[in-house]
C-alpha cells in the first residue's frame, strides 16, 4: 500500500486540497430502535455531515457476558432486515452510510458500502482487515488502542497491497479530556503512513475536531445523538444536531482560512500586485551606453503592475537610450 494523494468515497473526493469529510457517528446511539436510527440519519444529513456510521457487532461472538459491552450490543441489536432498510433509507436521503462490522455481520449484511471502518479493538485482527480490504473500497482504521510501533508494523504489512487505508488518530477513552487528545499524532501518521489522515474524537465539545482539521486531518468522525443527556451508550460524548451543525460550520470556516493551493483567486491576487508591488526605477538619469548598476536603482510603489522584469537580467547591461530619473525600468531599454 503506497501513499496516495487522493481517494474517492462515494461521490466525494478526499485529498489534501478537498473539504474535510465529516462523519456523524451514530454508532449504537439508536439504542436498538429502527425509528430512532432513521431520525438520527435525518438530523445528521441536515447538520451538514457527509456520512453517517453505525456499529454492528454480535454480542455473543465478541464479548463475554459479564462485561458492559455485551449488554450494550445485546440491547442495541437491529435485525438484518432493519439494517438493510436503514441502508436503503440513507441511499434515498443521499447521504453515505457505512458500518464498523465484525465477522458475523460482514457475512450477513451483503450490502455495498463506499467505505468500511476497522475499529480500534480490531486493529490487530489481520483476518478482518484483509477480508474487508479485498472489497477494494477505502478503509478507515482507528488507532485508539495502539502504540506508534503497532501502527508502523501494520502499515508495513499493508504497504505492498493495493489497499486504500486511511488511519484515524483516536484515543479510546470515554469521555476524553482535552489534554489527553495528543493531536500531534496526526503529524506522525502523515509522516509514517499516508498523506491523507483523519481524527476520531471522544471529547465532549467541538474544539478538538476543529484543531485537528487545522493540523491537516481530512476526515473527522464525531459521535452524534438526539440528546447528549440520555444515559448510557455513547450519548455523553456525542453532539446533538445544533452543536454538530456548529462544528461543521466552524470546520468550513477553518478550511477557508487554510486556503487551497490549487484554487488561488487570481483576480484578487492581481489586484493586490497592482496596488502593492514596487517597481524598479532610476534614482538618477542614465545616459545611452551607460551600464546599469545597483547604485542607479531604487524601488518605488507606482500603483502600476509593470515590474515583471527580473532585476538580475538588467544589471551591468548597457542602456539603448537616455533614461530619466524615476522612470520604470524595462528589459527593452537595455542591450
Amino acid at each position: 500500500m503506497k501513499s496516495f494523494s487522493k481517494i474517492r468515497i462515494g461521490n466525494k473526493e478526499i485529498s489534501l486540497q478537498s473539504p474535510t469529510f465529516i462523519i456523524a457517528e451514530i454508532g449504537i446511539n439508536h439504542e436498538g430502535s429502527y425509528k430512532r436510527c432513521i431520525q438520527l440519519i435525518d438530523k445528521a444529513k441536515l447538520s451538514g455531515a457527509d456520512a453517517v456510521k453505525i456499529q454492528l457487532a454480535n454480542a455473543e461472538l465478541n464479548y463475554s457476558s459479564n462485561i458492559k459491552s455485551y449488554k450494550l450490543y445485546k440491547k442495541t441489536k437491529l435485525s438484518i432486515n432493519q439494517i438493510k432498510d436503514v441502508y436503503k433509507y440513507a441511499k434515498k436521503k443521499k447521504i453515505i452510510l457505512f458500518a464498523t462490522m465484525d465477522h458475523y455481520y460482514f457475512e450477513k449484511v451483503k450490502i455495498h458500502q463506499p467505505l468500511y471502518k476497522i475499529s480500534s479493538s480490531q486493529f490487530n485482527d489481520l483476518n478482518i482487515i484483509d477480508r474487508i480490504c479485498k472489497k477494494k473500497k477505502p478503509v478507515l482504521i482507528s488507532t485508539g488502542m495502539t502504540e506508534t510501533d503497532e501502527v508502523k508494523k501494520l502499515f508495513e504489512y499493508l504497504k505492498n497491497k493495493k489497499y486504500k487505508i486511511i488511519f484515524l488518530h483516536c484515543v479510546s477513552k470515554y469521555p476524553l479530556k482535552g489534554n489527553e487528545c495528543n493531536l500531534s499524532v496526526l503529524n506522525f501518521l502523515q509522516k509514517n503512513t499516508t498523506n491523507i489522515v483523519g481524527y476520531s474524537d471522544h471529547t465532549k465539545g467541538t474544539f478538538a475536531c476543529e484543531i485537528a482539521v487545522a493540523m491537516g486531518a481530512k476526515i473527522i468522525e464525531k459521535h452524534f445523538t438526539n440528546d447528549p443527556k440520555r444515559s448510557g451508550f455513547d450519548h455523553k460524548i456525542s453532539l446533538n444536531f445544533k452543536n454538530f451543525r456548529i462544528m461543521v460550520k466552524n470546520i468550513r470556516n477553518i478550511e477557508k482560512l487554510i486556503g487551497n493551493l490549487n484554487n488561488n483567486n487570481q483576480l484578487k491576487k492581481k489586484k493586490i500586485i497592482t496596488s502593492q508591488k514596487r517597481s524598479y526605477i532610476l534614482n538618477n538619469d542614465l545616459k545611452k551606453g551607460e551600464k546599469l548598476s545597483l547604485r542607479n536603482i531604487n524601488t518605488k510603489r507606482m500603483g502600476k503592475n509593470e515590474n515583471l522584469t527580473n532585476l538580475l537580467t538588467l544589471l551591468n547591461k548597457k542602456s539603448k537610450k537616455n533614461i530619466k530619473k524615476n522612470e520604470i525600468l524595462k528589459k527593452s531599454f537595455f542591450i
